[in-house]
């Protein structure tokens, strides 16, 4: 086993409010991964431990940094329109601040808040050089397009990343903003529930996807929790942890 395990980067799916309100999103599975290894240190804005950059601090000797890629505040000036409806017009009940902020996620993101949203996801993995890279929901189409998007800019894993964890992906429906003709030079998981209302078709396409391999998850989660259930399995943690160790 390596001395020094790898560092972990979340990116969190569709949500509202801002970063504050997302953060300890993965706290589930940095705990489950904590119980099979060395200490989990989780840093970052919203952590005991506030800021760590792995590039001028590469070895933890206590276990492995685990940092959430925040992005929901990228969606404030968006938020501050939909207040301001919200206020002046009357909505249906079930059509909540918080209701519209979720459905507008998806929108925002391959619209005009797209750039913003990668750059500060990208920021986070420039941190923890090595990391393995973990995307739920949205989260995994944001973190498939950043780390496209860099290797189409210089033809290499410029952000050396070591490996990447895609969760309830619904990258059969959204696609991608760049062609993939070729797999990372990286590993890539990707986990799904069957009855994930998210993951539509199951895993993904390897001849969309290539490199990517799929790994079906069956635990009984129903139709209505299993696009969450994701933290808390056991499988996957163990999954993470060793791909700490090996990238």
């Amino acid at each position: 086993m390596n001395d020094l395990l790898l560092p972990v980067v979340v990116v969190h799916g569709i949500g509202s409010g801002e970063n504050k309100d997302r953060a300890g999103f993965s706290t589930v599975l940095s705990r489950n991964v904590d119980e099979l290894s060395r200490p989990v240190t989780r840093v970052g804005p919203f952590e005991d431990v506030p800021k760590v950059n792995a590039a001028n601090d590469p070895g933890n000797p206590d276990g492995i940094y685990w940092q959430e890629a925040l992005w929901e505040s990228e969606n404030n000036t968006a938020d501050a329109v939909i207040e301001f409806i919200t206020e002046r017009f009357s909505l249906p009940g079930w059509l909540s601040r918080e209701a519209i902020d979720l459905l507008t996620d998806v929108p925002l993101y391959l619209g005009v808040n797209g750039s913003k949203i990668r750059k500060a996801v990208r920021e986070v993995i420039e941190q923890h050089p090595g990391c393995i890279v973990i995307g739920h929901s949205l989260g995994s189409v944001i973190a498939v397009d950043v780390l496209q998007e860099e290797r189409l800019k210089d033809g290499a894993n410029k952000l050396q990343v070591s490996g990447l964890v895609t969760l309830g992906s619904p990258l059969n429906l959204l696609g991608m903003r760049n062609k993939m003709e070729k797999a990372f030079p990286f590993k890539w998981h990707n986990y799904y529930y069957p009855s994930d209302p998210i993951a539509i078709k199951g895993g993904l396409k390897p001849a969309r996807f290539p490199g990517v391999k799929n790994h079906k998850l069956n635990a009984g989660e129903t139709f209505a929790v299993s696009h969450t259930s994701y933290w808390s399995s056991t499988v996957l943690a163990f999954s993470v942890y060793k791909l700490t160790m090996t990238g």
